[in-house]
Order: C-alpha cells, then structure tokens, then sequence
C-alpha cells in the first residue's frame, strides 16, 4: 500500500496507483492537485527551486516545493518499476506539536498562504492584492497579539 494512503489520500492521489502496478513505460501526472506530495528525484540545477526556507518543524514544507516546481513548469512522470520505501517511524515532536496545537497549525497556514502569494508576484500569476492585504492584517494582528 502507498506511504500516508489512508491518513492523507490526495497526497499521492495523482499518481494514479492501479496505472502504476501495470505501467511498462513511464508516464505523465497530468492533474496537479492541491497538498500532492510524490517522492522525487531531480537533477539540482542553479535554475531549480528550492526550499523556501520559512517553514521549520513540520508541514507543508514539501507540498509547497512541488507546488513552486509544478509552477515553474516541472513535469511530473511516474517511473514504473521503481521504489521508494517509506520506513514507518514515532512522530516526532514537531509533528506531534502541529497535529496537536491548533495554533502551530494556524501559523503554519499563514506561512503557506504567504508563500503561495510569493508564488503568484514570482511567477506573475494573476492578481491577488486584496488577498494579499488581507494575510498582512492578519499577519500583524497576530504579532500584536503574541501569536
């Protein structure tokens, strides 16, 4: 069964899995998805993103990067007839701290939403300044509250 599978679906959900068992060639992802996390191998390049180094401890540190990647232009191609292993292990403490405390969850998620408008100056996608002045305010009104 795939890592994370049941726990969260739509991380893998565009690799389409039964294709996967009985693909003799490689083949495209051609429905990116929102939170899609595959394993991946890239070639490092000066031109190739990188982590957006904003987000420590836990979460959406890799859904971002092939968020940015995918925006970039990336492809996606299932390798058939290869594995990653993913070997289960304890939560750690910052997993459990996200999971737990609804406030990391929160700062994380202003954390992504600012990441996400970086993308869209980035990348020239759209205009999102009324979204963006509105994450600022909410941004400022949780430092002035110590959050």
């Amino acid at each position: 069964m795939p890592a994370r599978q049941q726990m969260s679906p739509l991380s893998h959900r565009p690799v389409d899995y039964q294709r996967w068992y009985t693909a003799r060639e490689p083949y495209p992802i051609t429905s990116y998805q929102d939170k899609f996390e595959p394993y991946l191998v890239l070639r490092k390049t000066p031109s190739m993103p990188q982590y957006d180094e904003s987000f420590r401890s836990y979460g959406m540190n890799k859904v971002s990067h092939v968020m940015e990647l995918a925006t970039a232009g990336y492809q996606f191609v299932v390798m058939p007839n290869t594995w990653a292993v993913h070997i289960p292990h304890r939560e750690s403490v910052h997993a459990k701290r996200f999971l737990q405390n609804p406030r990391e969850r929160l700062r994380n998620r202003l954390i992504r939403f600012q990441f996400i408008l970086s993308l869209q100056r980035r990348y020239s996608l759209g205009k999102c300044e009324e979204g963006r002045q509105e994450a600022v305010k909410v941004r400022a009104s949780m430092l002035l509250a110590g959050q």
